[in-house]
């Protein structure tokens, strides 16, 4: 599994207790006292996923992720910050940030697509439950947007970036207004993924800050940063399970898993099996705990059951619980009588 600086947390939740939400329940339900701890430490990256998935089923401002997006800072980034900016040109430095976008603070998979007048430097989100989806995505493009800003304006450069594309539908006109605050460009929703459009004269500028052996030993520490990221986790499959029992009828599969996770999924499955274990088999536990807990209700029929598991139908369910039970659903429920 990988770690990262805990600083990225740090930002988060800053900027969740300015917004007057309260992230320090969950906090404590994880063991982390984030006040406590330097910067520079670091946090499993699955664990940290797992924080933010927990706060975000709590948050009651929806815009709390787009918000708290703009607390992250130019120089907060390290030894990555300072490789972007001895790099040759701009549009050289988005390339250098694609490249080693895992010493960032995304979860999501950055990509970078050339264009005539403007090229798109696209955020695709992780598979994540509908509200942590939405706070996830809204901190990863409006903190980019801002990490873009800065950029811009330490390089003393005209405007970089034109306009923003939103993964999902257009939100109540009440909170455009917001929209706009946080990234200061037009906005538009709907797209497939989240897009940031730059544009192409600016990217060809060079950075007053160009210095080639200055860049060649930032590269040398983002690359050891890459590799000490890198570390065995004995707690990958139960991480897993914790992630899976955060979902509701719909689950992720093994490589949306994976993505999640900073893994292929090869590398994904590889692992399970050094732990004697599947994908398959820890999402049929979660689900089969999940149907214990639902079976467990009075008035929760099989046909309900099945669709909060989100099985195709009720056959498909009693097949399922019964070839991992050894009994049937409904004669699950008699034991408990």
């Amino acid at each position: 599994m990988s770690t990262r600086l805990i600083l990225g947390l740090q930002y988060m939740v800053h900027g969740l207790r300015q917004l007057g939400e309260h992230p320090d329940d969950v906090l404590r339900r994880f063991g982390l006292d984030l006040d406590a701890m330097a910067p520079g430490a670091q946090i499993d990256r699955a664990l940290e996923m797992l924080v933010h998935m927990a706060i975000a089923e709590q948050l009651k401002d929806p815009l709390a992720g787009l918000v708290t997006g703009t607390y992250f800072g130019f120089a907060g980034y390290g030894p990555f910050t300072m490789l972007l900016a001895t790099c040759s040109t701009a549009f050289e430095a988005v390339q250098m940030g694609v490249q080693y976008q895992r010493l960032s603070y995304l979860f999501g998979q950055l990509s970078f697509q050339p264009g005539q007048s403007l090229s798109a430097l696209s955020i695709h989100p992780v598979h994540l439950p509908e509200k942590a989806y939405h706070y996830r995505i809204d901190s990863e493009i409006s903190g980019t947007c801002k990490l873009l800003r800065e950029f811009q304006e330490t390089m003393h450069f005209p405007p970089i970036l034109e306009r923003v594309d939103f993964p999902y539908p257009e939100p109540p006109a009440s909170l455009r207004p917001r929209y706009q605050a946080c990234v200061a460009v037009p906005v538009s929703f709907g797209a497939e993924q989240g897009r940031l459009w730059l544009n192409n004269e600016v990217l060809q500028r060079r950075l007053p800050t160009s210095d080639p052996r200055a860049h060649a030993l930032y590269r040398t520490l983002c690359d050891e940063a890459l590799r000490q990221q890198e570390q065995d986790d004995a707690h990958l499959p139960g991480r897993i399970e914790q992630f899976l029992g955060m979902f509701r009828r719909q689950y992720p599969d093994a490589a949306q898993v994976a993505q999640a996770f900073a893994l292929s999924e090869r590398g994904l499955r590889h692992r399970l099996r050094q732990h004697q274990t599947s994908f398959r088999a820890l999402r049929d536990q979660v689900r089969m705990q999940r149907a214990e807990h639902l079976l467990s209700q009075d008035t929760m029929t099989i046909e309900r059951a099945a669709e909060e598991l989100g099985y195709a139908d009720a056959p498909s369910f009693v097949h399922a619980f019964t070839r991992l039970r050894g009994m049937s659903p409904a004669r699950w429920r008699r034991t408990l009588l």
